[in-house]
């Protein structure tokens, strides 16, 4: 069950709160049709990069369902899922992680009243164990999104140390070749000769300093 089922299920009071977190930065029809696809995006913390993408992926994710509104009494909800892609492209197609920021406070304080309403229904245990393992969840997604990103800098590493040895080796081979290239050694030669020994000791140093760091 969603966080939103959950929500339109508690009493007027407190359901009037949760209504009431959404207002005209995030259109409540917004929140009620796109409920699953919210949560599921908002729930996976995406990264920076990923976050940058949230206003194309939720204004295409509006026009999807307004367009699979046929029926003649959803149209009034299909011209307000309309205006409301256009309003968050207006005002948040420059600042996307803004957009999901906000979405995702609006999303913790919904689940806030939801938890506190339910626990003082039923005294609630069952939601309190769900509440510890959603928030488990949380910390396991964000433990696997560090880890992703540790990972794709350490690739990034491996990449660049990869490049670095390969050409530093190059350079290597043409300073053995040269005191057996037959040319008579002269200022020009000597010139060459020395920005190549240069150019593989800064390599060196660098990579020394890479296998350091990894150490």
């Amino acid at each position: 069950m969603t966080l939103w089922a959950r929500a339109q299920q508690l009493p007027p009071e407190p359901l009037a709160k949760v209504q009431a977190i959404y207002g005209t930065h995030f259109p409540l029809e917004v929140r009620h049709c796109l409920a699953p696809w919210l949560e599921a995006k908002i729930w996976s913390e995406p990264d920076l990069a990923e976050q940058s993408m949230f206003v194309e992926e939720l204004v295409r994710e509006i026009q999807v369902q307004a367009a699979q509104m046929t029926a003649p009494e959803l149209f009034v909800t299909r011209m307000k899922l309309a205006d409301a892609a256009k309003m968050l492209q207006a005002t948040y197609g420059h600042a996307p992680h803004d957009l999901f920021s906000y979405v995702k406070n609006c999303l913790l304080t919904e689940m806030e009243l939801v938890k506190t309403s339910t626990d003082s229904l039923y005294g609630g245990p069952a939601e309190r164990k769900y509440g510890e393992l959603l928030h488990g969840l949380q910390e396991v997604r964000q433990r696997v999104a560090l880890a992703h990103q540790d990972i794709n800098t350490l690739q990034t590493s491996m990449e660049t140390f990869s490049l670095q040895y390969h050409e530093c080796n190059k350079q290597k081979s043409h300073l053995n070749f040269l005191p057996t290239a037959g040319r008579p050694i002269n200022s020009d030669y000597r010139e060459i000769e020395a920005c190549l020994r240069l150019q593989v000791d800064q390599m060196e140093i660098k990579l020394n300093e890479t296998v350091s760091c990894r150490a």
